[in-house]
């Protein structure tokens, strides 16, 4: 088997999380993804580093994602709306329309579900599934009593 590391760092090398790791069959595909840091951003895949997807190896290979921190100007944090309290004026569009926020959660939209990059299928369950029903309904036709 292979394996791949997801490293995600900032510019100086810090670790911004800790590292994602996946393993294969030697040929099978892998795939790897950006991750989303408050304050920052993406900036590029570290020279030297495996491709962000490919085929395993026999052996390791590490796929270093590099970001940048966002000025603090650009930092926006996330707003926290209780449905019930209205609009407050820090929440207009540049318009100067408010925004309407419909749930009491923090929501942040650059929020990504960390990828795992399996992507197996149930095939045999579900081909199983399918001749056990087909076999059921046989044997049920078979026995019963004809009038």
């Amino acid at each position: 088997t292979g394996t791949v590391t997801a490293k995600y760092v900032d510019e100086t090398g810090k670790t911004l999380s800790p590292d994602i790791v996946i393993s294969g069959a030697v040929g099978a595909k892998y795939k790897t993804a950006e991750q989303t840091f408050n304050g920052y951003k993406f900036k590029e895949i570290k020279q030297g580093s495996a491709a962000t997807e490919g085929t395993y190896v026999d052996g390791k290979l590490t796929v270093v994602y590099v970001y940048i921190q966002k000025s603090k100007s650009s930092i926006t944090p996330p707003v926290k709306v209780n449905k019930n309290q209205g609009v407050t004026p820090s929440m207009k569009t540049k318009d100067g329309n408010p925004e309407v926020v419909n749930n009491s959660k923090t929501v942040n939209a650059n929020k990504k579900l960390p990828q795992t990059g399996d992507k197996s299928e149930n095939k045999g369950t579900v081909a199983f599934g399918i001749f056990l029903s087909l076999t059921s309904g046989f044997i049920y036709y078979k026995s019963r009593k004809k009038y």
